[in-house]
């Protein structure tokens, strides 16, 4: 037995270096660029450029990443004169890894600004990671960006999952949750400080480890576009009118994150924009008919109408992408790539879509607003939250 035992293990050790072997030279798999951080949640590696093929562009994407590990040039705290700066904090479609950096929707609007704008300098900032909740970028707000002294904070929220994003309940991916007391005041929840080291060593060390996660992800992500065998996908629970009491939940923490975000924001003398990323999939109807539209207590329209609700409720300063995206559609349909503003027609916003959010978002901010005169004073709403 004790024979047999070992031919199985160098027989299985053989196959698996002859996998590395194999993944290392036919795929362009490389080690993670995105790692566990205990005080943010997520960040990218900091310091770190290089180079990487993105299967969503379907090219390669020259990636760099600062000093706090989100992509874009390293800048110093201490704001230079005459300058206002903007962070723009979000999730994987702020960071954009599938597209180059100079065309992602911080770039654009870092443009945009300077470029309509002869008194000032600009400055964007990009703290967008993949997989952020509104909590974590809450704490990114206030440990990173704020150090950098932002005039303008601009929180995207992805309608298709960042609610179950923020819902503990909802998701299990690791990140910073917050909850609500029996008060109805946010608390953050313990971070998990379990990190596997064996499978920390082989994502740092192994590509054929790192490969078969990424082919696992895709092939659930497709079973469940194809059939109910793995459930719904979670941006189910953004369009959903069935009541669940978790859902339920999810939104009332959703509405206690944002308007806790904005008032922190301008608490601290700075103005908050919030904007909607919507999915692609319900932005044509031949999409969300062969998607979502085929489950039951789902309507097309309810993420959009919740979060509506919310941003009157407490006047919070919104830019909704749909509106802009539905008129560069203008009744298209989703075989039409010219009317794409996400990759592949329901992937993350793409290029086109990047420069008519950097437009909607400039438009919304307006430099010739006279509050924003002299970026050296504190900003202070028009209105007041209702």
């Amino acid at each position: 037995m004790a024979q047999i035992a070992l031919l199985l293990a160098g027989s299985l050790t053989i196959m698996l270096l002859l996998a590395e072997v194999a993944t290392r030279l036919l795929s362009d798999i490389g080690p993670p660029i995105r790692v566990r951080d205990r005080e943010i949640g997520n960040r990218y590696r900091r310091n770190h450029e290089t180079e990487r093929f993105v299967p969503e562009g379907d090219r390669v994407v020259a990636l760099r990443f600062n000093r706090d590990g989100f992509r874009g040039p390293d800048r110093e705290p201490l704001k230079p004169e005459n300058t206002c700066r903007v962070a723009v904090i979000g999730d994987s479609h702020i960071a954009a890894i599938a597209t180059p950096e100079e065309q992602t929707l911080v770039s654009r609007l870092e443009t945009l600004l300077e470029d309509g704008d002869t008194h000032r300098r600009w400055e964007v900032f990009n703290y967008g990671v993949s997989g952020g909740s509104t909590a974590q970028e809450m704490v990114v707000y206030q440990k990173i960006a704020s150090r950098y002294d932002p005039d303008i904070v601009v929180l995207a929220f992805f309608d298709g999952n960042d609610l179950s994003d923020n819902s503990h309940e909802l998701s299990s991916s690791p990140r910073i949750y917050m909850e609500l007391d029996s008060e109805g005041r946010l608390r953050q929840r313990a971070l998990s400080a379990r990190i596997n080291p064996y499978s920390a060593w082989l994502g740092r060390n192994s590509r054929f480890y790192v490969w078969q996660k990424h082919s696992f992800r895709i092939l659930k992500a497709n079973l469940r576009k194809k059939s109910r065998v793995l459930g719904p996908p979670r941006r189910q629970y953004a369009y959903s009118t069935e009541g669940r009491k978790d859902v339920e939940r999810a939104w009332r923490l959703t509405e206690a994150l944002l308007t806790t975000f904005r008032d922190q924001v301008e608490s601290d003398g700075r103005r908050f924009l919030l904007v909607v990323i919507p999915t692609g999939d319900r932005m044509f109807a031949d999409i969300w008919e062969a998607g979502l539209g085929r489950l039951e207590h789902v309507e097309r329209g309810e993420a959009s109408r919740r979060l509506r609700e919310i941003v009157d409720r407490g006047a919070i300063d919104t830019v909704f992408l749909e509106e802009p995206y539905e008129r560069h559609i203008a009744g298209r349909e989703s075989d039409d790539e010219a009317a794409w503003v996400h990759f592949n027609s329901d992937g993350h916003i793409n290029e086109r879509g990047s420069e008519i959010a950097a437009e909607a978002i400039r438009d919304r901010l307006s430099v010739a607003d006279p509050q924003l005169s002299d970026c050296s004073q504190p900003f202070r709403p028009a209105q007041e939250p209702l």
